[in-house]
């Protein structure tokens, strides 16, 4: 919704007292409203326009386009006497009002209000709504709403409301509902509620009058409105499990002791083939399940890059091999027995073969292999040569340790680290005694009336003070309408 100003509430102001010209004048009003006030459009009355003829409301219009600040609609200030049976008086109405149409036409505005006098019977509704049907015409053909507010009377309840617009028809015709009105027609705010729920579906602006406001006591809760829960507090990192991932990737792995290179799983692809195709490793195995070689390299390269230090000792028994055989101790492999495992039961040799060279594969063109041990990266330098650096492993761990929850999670700690005990607390609003603005300001958004809300404050005191506390009041409603719809 767009706040405006109904500037009628600046009336002391804005017209001469005496002889002393005005505070404000009426051609500044739109920068005043814009820059000062911080509203988005202006509401004039006819009281404001005495005297006034073409070139100055095209001025005021000129004025008001250059500031940002339209004039949005154009209010009957006086009541008119529609129904009344004296002679001449319905129709001096009547064309009072086709007069007004055309100075909202000058000044650019969508829309007219006025308010009817009329008894609340039947009988002064089958008078009125053919009368106010001539003024709907001409307001049709300029292309500007007619609005009924509401008044004492036949337009007191919304039920009279609704039937005059039914039986006026066309799409020109609507209400302008207003908060004091509502109350005052009910007397309360819950009754206020159902006031405007029934005739805010029919309005293009809605009055948000405002009567008198009470600052908040020191230590009150603040522009959080009631019923409505404030956020929480961000969670830490030490004390919330999902963002483990997110900590694990900026981290990053362990790295290696200093000086040496950290090393790659051996890949154990090698160890599937035949004994009879290729030597017998002459370094130290693993604990099962451990790799024994380096990736990509073969058993005789990896012995032969081997220092001669690191060769174990000839007495040195290999767990899971046969005993070498004496030439096999000056570097050459004894064959092994694959005819009497193959001749015992050569079709589970067959498929244990074929299902360890698959194996073999996979581990051989899977990048991620795990790592190994620093015990077990140690012995290796051959291998540990060939080692992609620590840094670029860790950073492909950390982004795959990543995910979009991660990330939403992470943005959210960022986006409220500001937020917790040294966050500065929500300025304290004024509450409104007369009725709850909150549930008011709900009613209306409810039926889905996004147009204008305009201030008119009506209290005692400063008035300027007074439209601003009413503007961050509604702006604090408004936030809890639209919260507590979603």
């Amino acid at each position: 919704m767009l706040l405006t100003l109904n500037a009628s509430c600046l009336r002391d102001r804005l017209l001469p007292s005496g002889s002393a010209p005005p505070a404000l004048a009426l051609t500044d009003l739109p920068h005043y409203t814009k820059d000062v006030l911080g509203l988005g459009g202006l509401n004039l009355s006819t009281d404001l326009l005495v005297g006034a003829d073409r070139r100055r409301l095209e001025n005021l219009r000129e004025r008001a386009d250059r500031a940002g600040c339209p004039c949005l609609l154009l209010i009957e200030a006086e009541p008119q006497r529609l129904v009344s049976d004296e002679p001449g008086v319905a129709e001096a109405s009547i064309a009072r009002m086709l007069r007004v149409l055309e100075a909202a036409q000058i000044l650019a505005c969508t829309a007219v209000a006025l308010k009817v006098v009329a008894p609340d019977t039947d009988e002064a509704l089958a008078t009125l709504w053919p009368r106010l049907r001539k003024i709907v015409d001409r307001a049709e053909r300029l292309e500007i709403n007619l609005l009924i507010s509401p008044h004492a009377g036949l337009t007191a309840r919304p039920e009279r409301v609704t039937d005059l617009i039914k039986k006026v028809g066309g799409f020109r015709i609507g209400t302008f509902p207003d908060f004091q009105s509502a109350y005052e027609a009910t007397g309360s705010t819950e009754g206020a509620v159902t006031y405007l729920r029934r005739i805010t579906p029919y309005a293009s602006a809605v009055v948000a009058s405002t009567l008198d406001f009470t600052d908040p006591a020191p230590g009150q809760p603040t522009s959080v409105a009631p019923g409505r829960a404030a956020r929480p507090p961000a969670v830490d990192d030490a004390d919330d499990d999902d963002d483990a991932p997110v900590r694990k990737a900026s981290r990053g792995s362990p790295e290696p002791p200093s000086g040496e290179p950290k090393p790659k799983k051996k890949s154990a692809a090698k160890t599937a083939r035949s004994e009879d195709d290729q030597p017998a490793p002459t370094a130290p195995a693993a604990d099962e399940g451990s790799a024994s070689k380096p990736r990509g390299k073969s058993v005789a390269k990896a012995v032969a890059s081997e220092p001669a230090d690191a060769l174990p000792d000839e007495g040195l028994e290999v767990p899971g091999a046969k005993t070498p055989a004496k030439g096999a101790r000056k570097g050459r492999a004894p064959k092994a027995d694959v005819k009497a495992d193959a001749k015992a039961d050569p079709k589970a040799s067959a498929g244990a073969a074929a299902k360890s060279q698959g194996k073999a594969a996979d581990r051989a063109d899977d990048p991620l292999d795990a790592k190994p041990s620093r015990k077990d990266a140690g012995k290796d330098p051959a291998g540990a040569a060939a080692a992609k650096p620590a840094d670029d492993d860790d950073g492909d761990a950390g982004l795959e340790a990543m995910d979009d929850a991660s990330l939403e999670d992470l943005i959210a700690d960022i986006l409220h680290s500001g937020e917790g005990d040294d966050a500065e607390p929500p300025e304290a609003l004024p509450v409104h005694k007369p009725y709850d603005l909150y549930e008011l300001v709900r009613a209306i958004a409810s039926v889905g009336f996004d147009s204008t809300l305009a201030v008119d404050y009506r209290g005692p005191g400063d008035v300027t003070l007074g439209i601003r506390k009413s503007q961050k009041v509604l702006r604090a409603a408004l936030e809890f309408a639209a919260s507590a719809d979603s």
